[in-house]
């Protein structure tokens, strides 16, 4: 027996057991899991970095709207604050100010798979890489002195 949409609808809200055949007729009944917008969380938990860059742990809380700073993971926080300090470290270095604009090649330092990788990048290839250097020397300078902190950002 076919059913129209308002028919499966109504069904919903009256048999919610029949929702799992009805969603297999009507897939865009089916409520969506992702939600629309922060605003809409109700709970958060996680982590977060305090004034003295300690990371710690927050419990489930409904302050979601003012608390946008935590992550969901220690993992993730810790990649936040290696960032932060990877990007202080590149500016000093005075070689990462990358105009992604140009056809300049750039020396990249990315993740591959499950370990850091070296690489040239022009700008035919479309790809922003957050840590890029004009030159060779640098990047390679940088990565010998910075390995722990890029391995923490990139979640290694």
């Amino acid at each position: 027996m076919k059913i129209t949409k308002l028919q499966a609808e109504i069904m919903l809200k009256k048999m919610p057991e029949m929702a799992e055949s009805i969603y297999e007729d009507f897939p865009e009944l089916e409520p969506s899991i992702v939600i629309d917008s922060w605003e809409d969380l109700k709970l958060i938990s996680g982590y977060f970095i305090d004034d003295n860059s300690e990371i710690l742990e927050s419990g489930y809380n409904d302050n979601c709207k003012e608390n946008k700073n935590v992550f969901k993971t220690k993992k993730q926080a810790e990649s936040a604050l290696a960032y932060a300090q990877l990007t202080q470290l590149m500016a000093d270095c005075r070689d990462c100010e990358i105009d992604w604009i140009k056809c300049n090649l750039r020396y990249i330092i990315r993740r591959k798979y499950d370990s850091i990788d070296i690489d040239k990048n022009s700008y035919t290839l479309n790809t922003f890489h957050f840590l890029a250097f004009n030159t060779k020397q640098i990047r390679d300078e940088f990565l010998e002195k910075h390995e722990g902190l890029i391995k923490t950002f990139y979640q290694l």
